[in-house]
């Protein structure tokens, strides 16, 4: 996890890091306890840059958020995780799944609404695979947040991603419009569970 401070002019101020692994609860699984890998060590960079460089942390003037992609966590109505989150394609738990949703939407037209093939990648099955595996946690949950919705959430800001990590959402997401694909969704979860998507760029807090 790492937060870089710059200046106005793009020049680097400073920099914090900290280290974490991935938990492998099994060999086809690949997880990240979000509270701790994600929110907590976020608070520690960020504070320790606060703690280096109080002058400069003080004109900060927007947080931008970059994150792995691909992977997915189910948190409640306060935006806490239900579970560990799922990451991208390492973790191949849901191939079940993703030989169901293929067959249900066809080859030939996921791959044209998307621009993608289903793979280990697609995050559309480790819904599934909640709903399926864990229908209690599906029940509870809110929302299905991406690394970077889920921190602007818990920043206080809304749990918005861009069309790039949208797109990373296969096969919910549809390159082609732009927008998610209402047929794909209903086959995996509520549309209200998925986050809402906005430009690059575009502010989504305070």
């Amino acid at each position: 996890t790492r937060a870089v401070l710059i200046d106005s002019d793009g020049a680097h101020v400073g920099t914090a890091t900290r280290s974490h692994s991935v938990a492998e609860p099994s060999a086809d699984r690949a997880e990240h306890d979000a509270e701790t890998v994600w929110w907590r060590e976020t608070l520690e960079v960020l504070r320790e840059l606060s703690r280096r460089f109080p002058d400069d942390v003080r004109r900060v003037a927007a947080i931008g958020l970059s994150a792995v992609g691909a992977s997915i966590v189910p948190v409640d109505a306060m935006g806490r995780a239900l579970r560990p989150a799922i990451l991208y394609g390492i973790d191949r738990r849901a191939q079940t799944q993703g030989r169901w949703l293929e067959d249900r939407l066809g080859s030939a037209k996921a791959r044209r609404r998307t621009g993608r093939e289903f793979s280990t990648q697609s995050v559309g099955p480790k819904i599934l695979w909640i709903k399926e595996h864990e229908p209690e946690i599906a029940e509870r949950t809110a929302k299905y947040l991406p690394p970077t919705a889920f921190l602007a959430l818990r920043l206080g800001a809304d749990a918005a991603i861009d069309p790039h990590t949208a797109l990373a959402i296969h096969p919910l997401f549809r390159a082609d419009r732009m927008e998610w694909d209402e047929e794909a969704v209903r086959l995996v979860c509520r549309p209200r569970q998925l986050p809402v998507v906005v430009a690059a760029g575009r502010p989504i807090g305070v």
